[in-house]
């Protein structure tokens, strides 16, 4: 097992774009790794930003911790600003996300409110163009009773964004067509408060979401049809421990999922074609952040929230085997 040096204040983000191993502080510390010379050191920057994502050729998407009425682009030291983008006075970008071939990436835009806790009146899905120069409205939703959006996500062929959070205290599923323009379905779980973590597939075909509970659901994306829900078992907890999953990952040729399940930091590991657990690892973290396949699905990376422990790298398999 390789262990690499964490970012300072711990891991908020953990993902891999191209070649590159990304980890992002909630201090918005981000070390950049290349998969294939992990022991060679990081890139390092501090960024004062709200929100930040880490797209490839050393670009970063962000808004400022104290302006997140304004989307910029910049390079990774923050030298050189490629584009920025003004949103409206009442307006604020909620989250970003990002494809995982880092050719996509997405914004959530909100309407100010007064507290954290205030109903979204508004929320807009943006996609960022290939070639960082606008933004692109891809679909709206007004009037929408109290949701929370927690993430966002964008298929590598940039032709679906996807929003997950709760509404009305109910897992909230919601998928966007980019060509189309509009929302094209939308789903509340009721055997789950609250979703926080979604990827897609590598054929851009099915969602994988978790949050509340130990369970994570697949959907395919053309028919809305859940087509599993995967149930982790044997992590045994007491009634004053809450449950979820912390952090979902799936490698880039669509073998393997990984979710990180809380309490107790355990993760499970399964062949997306079948239903038994192929590897369960337990790190020894107080609490899981991320996880990040490299890009040939052979290695896990894997982070905690806490500022003082290392990011751990596991061989999964022989070369992706």
């Amino acid at each position: 097992m390789l262990t690499l040096e964490s970012t300072s204040g711990g891991v908020e983000k953990l993902y891999t774009v191209g070649n590159s191993l990304v980890a992002i502080s909630p201090k918005k510390h981000i070390r950049v790794w290349n998969w294939k010379k992990l022991n060679e050191g990081s890139r390092d920057s501090y960024v004062k930003a709200d929100q930040m994502i880490y797209l490839s050729e050393d670009k970063l998407i962000w808004t400022h911790e104290n302006n997140s009425e304004r989307i910029v682009v910049t390079d990774i030291q923050q030298n050189k600003q490629y584009n920025s983008f003004p949103l409206a006075y009442d307006q604020i970008c909620k989250l970003l996300g990002l494809s995982d071939n880092g050719r996509y990436a997405a914004a959530v835009i909100v309407n100010k409110t007064d507290n954290h806790d205030s109903p979204l009146d508004y929320i807009r899905l943006d996609r960022i163009t290939t070639d960082l120069t606008a933004l692109s409205v891809v679909a709206t939703m007004e009037d929408n009773g109290f949701i929370v959006p927690q993430n966002v996500a964008i298929s590598s062929d940039g032709k679906f964004i996807a929003i997950v959070g709760k509404k009305n205290d109910k897992g909230w599923l919601t998928v966007a067509s980019t060509e189309m323009k509009d929302i094209i379905w939308s789903i509340v779980l009721e055997d789950c408060s609250d979703l926080r973590e979604i990827v897609f597939s590598p054929d851009n075909k099915l969602i994988y979401t978790a949050g509340s509970g130990l369970n994570v659901y697949e959907f395919e994306i053309s028919t809305t049809k859940r087509i599993q829900k995967r149930q982790i078992r044997g992590n045994r907890i007491t009634q004053r421990e809450r449950q979820h999953i912390s952090a979902l990952s799936i490698s880039k040729d669509g073998r393997f999922l990984a979710a990180a399940a809380e309490p107790h930091s355990n993760i499970y590991i399964w062949r997306t074609g079948r239903n038994g657990v192929y590897k369960k690892i337990n790190p020894g973290f107080i609490v899981l952040s991320g996880l990040a396949f490299s890009p040939d699905g052979s290695k896990l990376a894997v982070s905690g929230i806490i500022s003082n422990k290392k990011i751990k790298i596991y061989k999964i398999t022989h070369s992706g085997r």
